[in-house]
């Protein structure tokens, strides 16, 4: 796989920034599905493409595109310019090396509680005075609701976030929600973070779906160890994201996707095709 950076003024299919890796690694069409089903629900989805690889003059094949976090994506979403946040998950992947190498370690410095929020191109963003007040009205929506000072309501967008998470169920994405992969969006207009689309999982067998015993009643005098097990608790939050597992699970709501999306669909399939032609796409798997 590669990083890519076009230099300066170039873009590349409208990015300055993206990254090119075998098609597998996201499962095919899985996850050019996922982020057309978030971007047609208004959630922040990357552009995600196939196309034919050559280097150095080397046909190396086919390699799927995946936008990363830069301004492009806000512009390509309709969104201000603001920072894409998550929490600092280095603590988190030197406690999963110990494990593999059978350190056995006091591992609650690996917790999302030991980890810091902090926004992509920071270094960058820090330099505009507008960018570095949003990033502080950000990681306090973050910290605040960490802690448990404020509700989800207040820190999200309730509708964005209970549709984000209801699409996760519908493609059976449930294991990307892990804290140490999960994007936000701060929107500066309504002062709310909002849920980025990113790798999705979904070439995994679905097992559950978000809420799946995350809905508890919440000890003041206890720290929960898992940031949505937080916010499902939250039952404002959690009567929105029932509403929209209801929707987005009928028949009828796939149909439409697929009929509407039927041309491109066919069009990354042929692509694919030319070197995986035993890669068969079945939405069968989606309806079951």
């Amino acid at each position: 796989s590669f990083r890519i950076k076009m230099s300066g003024a170039n873009r590349f299919m409208g990015m300055k920034r993206f990254s090119i890796q075998h098609p597998g690694t996201r499962g095919y069409l899985a996850e050019w599905i996922y982020h057309e089903l978030m971007k047609r629900e208004g959630i922040i989805a990357l552009r995600y493409k196939f196309i034919e690889v050559t280097v150095n003059g080397r046909n190396w094949g086919i390699y799927a595109v995946e936008e990363n976090f830069e301004n492009e994506l806000l512009e390509n979403n309709n969104r201000i310019k603001s920072p894409i946040l998550r929490f600092n998950p280095d603590l988190y992947w030197i406690n999963r090396l110990n494990e593999l190498k059978d350190v056995n370690s006091f591992d609650e410095y690996a917790t999302y509680y030991s980890a810091n929020p902090e926004a992509y191109r920071e270094e960058e963003g820090l330099k505009d005075s507008t960018w570095k007040a949003n990033y502080l009205k950000a990681i306090a929506l973050m910290e605040s609701l960490r802690s448990r000072k404020i509700s989800v309501s207040q820190a999200f967008d309730i509708d964005k976030l209970s549709k984000f998470h209801a699409l996760i169920d519908l493609v059976g994405g449930e294991h990307s929600i892990d804290w140490s992969d999960i994007k936000y969006y701060f929107d500066p207009i309504k002062n709310k973070l909002e849920p980025v689309a990113y790798e999705s999982f979904t070439y995994l067998d679905s097992r559950d779906l978000s809420g799946f015993y995350r809905y508890v009643e919440l000890d003041p005098a206890k720290q929960y160890r898992d940031w949505h097990t937080m916010i499902f608790s939250d039952s404002a939050f959690f009567a929105a994201y029932m509403n929209q597992l209801e929707r987005v699970t009928s028949a009828a709501y796939l149909d439409n996707f697929f009929n509407d999306s039927n041309q491109e669909l066919s069009q990354n399939q042929a692509i694919l095709n030319k070197e995986f032609p035993y890669k068969k796409f079945d939405k069968a798997a989606y309806y079951q």
